[in-house]
């Protein structure tokens, strides 16, 4: 019964997912998003921007049909959710002084009242935590703190994402290596393998951030302070340097020690490639292209690093 659940949660996940990503793609190039009430709500979650590695993640730090995943992928699903939408929700004066972002953000374009958007902000709290209970006192605990720092994260007075080092240590915990972290805990799954890899993914977030901001220098400029700012762009890149050339070999030396499959050596082909164009970037003097830059043709990048990877993995799994 359980698999069946599991199943369908799944299928939802990858429906929402693509619609998400549909609307985001088609906003991106001119095309108006819908805005029927459901679509509205979607786009408040944000799910484009997490559901994908969220899904992938559970799997990476439990890659078997364990029954506790019933409860794991709703409870993320409205925790990260969380994340999102609050972000947007207070962001939502700033993202109105860009025209893309204020077509995206539903708050900033008036598709969607403040109060309606915090009644829906109360009820993914709920959720979250509420969900979280079947999977024990340990998970319920990591979720009160991820939703409270969620919050603290784009919430005045605390505003954690526009403090200097604060920004970066709360996004390696909240965005992109949470759901690896409590699909770990949740399910005690708490391994050698597994504590590298989350060490792996903050790396990664850290690094993701950081780009972030050096891509938003100017605009961020005028509002609030980072740790970019403080550090300056050419820091800020060699700090992005030392980021990637950890990851880099990190991941090789689980791949070595046989304590995860070659194909992790697809991590190890992106950090190469992005080693390159961070250096590339920095050697052309056009600093806020960084991220546009070390993300651009990430399927074309994707293809070509997985051609050696996928061999060694014939050869030698």
């Amino acid at each position: 019964m359980n698999t069946f659940f599991l199943g369908l949660e799944v299928a939802a996940l990858a429906v929402i997912g693509y619609f998400g990503r549909k609307w985001e793609v088609g906003l991106a190039r001119g095309t108006p998003p819908p805005g029927h009430p459901v679509a509205v709500l979607l786009r408040f979650l944000r799910p484009h921007a997490w559901i994908i590695l969220a899904t992938v993640f559970v799997f990476l730090a439990c890659p078997r049909l364990h029954p506790g995943l019933v409860y794991v992928f709703p409870a993320l699903f409205f925790q990260q959710a969380f994340l999102f939408a609050v972000n947007d929700f207070w962001d939502r004066e700033v993202d109105a002084l860009n025209p893309f972002k204020k077509r995206r953000n539903v708050l900033s374009s008036g598709e969607l009242g403040l109060s309606q958007g915090r009644l829906l902000l109360g009820l993914l709290v709920l959720l979250g935590f509420f969900l979280a209970i079947p999977l024990g006192g340990r998970a319920t605990l990591l979720s009160v703190l991820f939703l409270g720092l969620s919050y603290a994260y784009s919430s005045p007075p605390f505003r954690l994402k526009g403090r200097v080092i604060w920004d970066l240590v709360s996004h390696a915990f909240l965005v992109f290596s949470y759901p690896f972290l409590f699909t770990s805990v949740a399910l005690g799954l708490t391994s050698a393998r597994n504590l590298l890899l989350y060490l792996l993914f903050v790396l990664v977030s850290l690094y993701i951030q950081t780009g972030q901001e050096a891509r938003d220098f100017e605009e961020d400029a005028q509002v609030e302070t980072n740790s970019v700012l403080t550090l300056g762009y050419r820091k800020a890149f060699l700090f992005m340097i030392f980021l990637l050339t950890a990851s880099f070999l990190l991941a090789f030396g689980l791949v070595l020690s046989d304590l995860v499959s070659p194909l992790y050596l697809l991590i190890v082909s992106h950090c190469a490639f992005h080693l390159h164009d961070v250096a590339a970037t920095w050697k052309s003097g056009k600093y806020a292209l960084c991220f546009q830059n070390a993300w651009g043709g990430f399927i074309k990048k994707s293809l070509v690093g997985s051609l050696p990877v996928l061999l060694w993995w014939f050869l030698f799994k």
